[in-house]
C-alpha cells in the first residue's frame, strides 16, 4: 500500500527559515560597518589649512567608492588623499571668511566584492568649524610709538645702465657704418652698340659651320641654331623642348602648316642622325642648309626682326 507524502509544507517552512536567517545575517553584517568623520580642529583662522577625515570601519571584503566633497565659497578644497589600505579619505580645506561653517554630508558607497555593484551607502553627519579673524583677541586701543625714520638706500640700476649703454653703442656703430659706406656715383649706361640680333647671330653661325665635318656634328649645330633662333625671337623655350613637344605645341609658333612641318621634319632628321638611327647624303645636307637660310629670311620678314 502506497502512503501519501505530506512533506511539501515542511520543505516550504525550511526554505523560509533559511532565507530569513540569510537576510538577518546580511543585515547584521551590514550593521557592523560604520562610518566616522572628524576634523583635526574645530577652530581656525582665515586661510588656515585643516584636515577633514572620513573613514569606514568594520569593512571585510566589500569595496569602497569615494564621492566628491562638494564645498562652496568661501570654503576651498586644497587637496584630496585616498588611503584604500585604511579605508579612509582625507581632505585638506581652507576657509577665507569668518564665522561658523558646516561641512556638507559626505557619502561613501559600499560595493559588492564580486561585481562591484552598489550594496548600500553610508553618510556622515555634518561637521562644524568656527573660523576667527587673525586679529581676534588682540585689541589695542593705545597708539603705537612712532618708529625712527628709515634711511632710503638708492640702489644702482646696473641692469638699466648696461641696457642703455649697449643701445647707444649699437647706435654709434650703425652711424659709423653708414658714414663709411662706399657710394658709387658713376653710372655706366648699357652699351647697345654691340647688340647682335637673333637673325644676324643665326646667319653668322650658319656661315661659320664647316662643310667638311661629319654628319652628326653638322646636324647637331644646325638643329641648335634653328632652335636658338626661334627661342630668341618668340621667347619660347624651344631649346628645352623635344621635337615631339614642339610638334604638339604647333599653335604657339606663328607659321603656316607647311613651313612648320618642314621645320619639324628637319629637327626630327637631325635627332635621328644625332643618335645614329639614320644616315644622310651631301645633297641632303646642302638642301637642309639652304632651307635653313631661307627660313631665317622668312622669319626676319614675317616676324619683323631687325
Amino acid at each position: 500500500m502506497i502512503r501519501r507524502c505530506n512533506s511539501p509544507p515542511y520543505i516550504f517552512f525550511l526554505f523560509f527559515v533559511i532565507v530569513f536567517i540569510g537576510c538577518s545575517s546580511e543585515s547584521e553584517y551590514n550593521d557592523s560597518i560604520s562610518i566616522e568623520a572628524y576634523l583635526d580642529t574645530t577652530y581656525a583662522t582665515i586661510g588656515d589649512v585643516f584636515q577633514y577625515t572620513v573613514s569606514v570601519k568594520g569593512l571585510k571584503e566589500q569595496k569602497l567608492a569615494f564621492s566628491e566633497l562638494k564645498v562652496e565659497n568661501p570654503v576651498e578644497l586644497r587637496e584630496k588623499i585616498i588611503n584604500r589600505e585604511e579605508n579612509k579619505i582625507q581632505f585638506q580645506l581652507a576657509v577665507w571668511d569668518t564665522g561658523v561653517f558646516i561641512l556638507p554630508i559626505y557619502s561613501i558607497d559600499i560595493l559588492y566584492p564580486t561585481d562591484s555593484t552598489l550594496n548600500f551607502s553610508l553618510d556622515t553627519e555634518p561637521s562644524e568649524i568656527t573660523v576667527l579673524s587673525i586679529l581676534s583677541g588682540q585689541k589695542q586701543y593705545d597708539l603705537r610709538p612712532m618708529k625712527a625714520p628709515v634711511p632710503i638706500v638708492f640702489l644702482t640700476p646696473w641692469d638699466k645702465i648696461i641696457k642703455w649703454s649697449m643701445f647707444f653703442i649699437c647706435i654709434v656703430l650703425l652711424l659709423y657704418t653708414w658714414a663709411k659706406r662706399n657710394i658709387s656715383h658713376s653710372f655706366i649706361p648699357a652699351n647697345y652698340n654691340n647688340y647682335i640680333s637673333p637673325f644676324s647671330k643665326a646667319v653668322e653661325r650658319l656661315d661659320k659651320m664647316p662643310h667638311n665635318t661629319d654628319d652628326k656634328i653638322f646636324y647637331v649645330n644646325l638643329s641648335y641654331t634653328l632652335r636658338e633662333f626661334v627661342e630668341n625671337c618668340l621667347f619660347i623655350k624651344s631649346l628645352e623642348m623635344t621635337t615631339k613637344e614642339i610638334r604638339s605645341n604647333q599653335i604657339k609658333f606663328p607659321m603656316d602648316n607647311l613651313l612648320f612641318d618642314q621645320w619639324v621634319t628637319l629637327l626630327s632628321r637631325a635627332d635621328q642622325i644625332k643618335y645614329a638611327k639614320e644616315g644622310t647624303t651631301k645633297d641632303q645636307r646642302d638642301e637642309d642648309m639652304k632651307w635653313s637660310k631661307e627660313f631665317l629670311s622668312w622669319a626676319r620678314t614675317n616676324w619683323e626682326l631687325t
